[in-house]
């Protein structure tokens, strides 16, 4: 009896993993899209599309940017063409 509810229990928690999982690639797919559709990226959605910590962003002035009502936003096809040439390093040692 004790080992039938163990098998259930596996299954219980495989199929809610395998749930969550997929639920969460779903929302990263979408925030990629969402992404890969802006021309014009933000701060943090540039942070997160290039891998640069936000404070690089602001102060490497190489970056291709463009300022908007005081706002700084990052041209998505510039950014592309410059990380072609400018990878970010590895955070691994």
């Amino acid at each position: 009896m004790f080992e039938a509810f163990q098998l259930e229990l596996a299954q219980f928690i495989e199929q809610l993993v395998n749930e969550r999982v997929a639920q969460a690639l779903q929302q990263h797919e979408h925030k990629c899209s969402t992404l890969d559709k802006k021309s014009l990226l933000t701060i943090d959605e540039a942070a997160a599309y290039t891998g640069y910590q936000r404070s690089t962003l602001y102060s490497k002035h190489s970056i291709p940017r463009v300022k908007r009502d005081g706002r700084i936003f990052f041209p998505r096809q510039e950014l592309d063409d410059w990380m072609a040439g400018n990878a970010p390093r590895s955070r691994s040692k």
